[in-house]
């Protein structure tokens, strides 16, 4: 995504590297014991075509890879594309609320496409957690990824451009997940475009937003 950083160059003390081969997500190095309940960055190749890639994973929660965290990083559009299309994949969506704690909605079969279809994404159903639920906001199975440079939501202006971010944005009146955090003083959403934003009951602020990949979650919901 234009304009995120990798938070992951100036980690490369935190690397751990397997020699003969690479596992294809965290979830496959958490099912073989390669990592057992540690968290850091390592190297995952989901595709054989493809050269092996850092991932931030943490093995403590079944093996899952980190796409985004707080709005400055992302993993890019081109390995979720890797990753989604190599094991089925589960996207949690994890916000933490200083007045609720965490709350979790979870995207089943999630796939990203292909840079030739715009990266749509698609997901087989999803649902919130039962115990801590949050708000859904992919509603249009098939929604392309838009960026400043490549408006492919399906309003007439540039959603991307407006909220300073991408996402697989539909409208530019609604939500921001990979917009700038706001400070942890403000209890509401600011009506600020660019903040970042996720629908949770009272317009509460959302000073902390991640996003995981995990082919190790037993699916629930529907």
């Amino acid at each position: 995504m234009a304009g995120l950083d990798d938070p992951f160059a100036l980690r490369a003390d935190a690397l751990s590297v397997r020699v003969s081969e690479y596992d294809e997500d965290c979830s496959e190095g958490y099912n073989e014991d390669d990592y057992y309940l540690t968290k850091g960055v390592y190297y995952t190749q989901p595709s054989p075509t493809q050269p092996p890639f850092r991932t931030f994973c943490d093995m403590r929660l079944r093996g899952r890879s980190r796409i985004m965290a707080k709005g400055t990083f992302w993993i890019g559009n081109e390995l979720l594309h890797h990753v989604t299309n190599s094991r089925r994949q589960t996207l949690i969506i994890e916000a933490t609320i200083p007045e609720l704690g965490y709350r979790q909605y979870f995207y089943y079969g999630f796939v990203v496409k292909s840079e030739e279809e715009g990266y749509a994404f698609t997901y087989d159903r999803g649902g919130p957690s039962n115990d801590h639920p949050l708000g859904d906001i992919l509603l249009v199975n098939g929604t392309k990824f838009s960026t400043y440079d490549v408006d492919n939501d399906l309003s007439a202006d540039n959603c991307a451009d407006i909220h300073k971010s991408g996402w697989w944005f539909t409208t530019c009146g609604g939500y921001n997940p990979t917009g700038q955090p706001q400070p942890l003083s403000d209890q509401f959403m600011s009506s600020d475009p660019t903040s970042l934003s996720w629908p949770i009951a009272g317009n509460l602020s959302i000073p902390y937003l991640r996003m995981f990949l995990t082919n190790g979650l037993v699916e629930r919901h529907g």
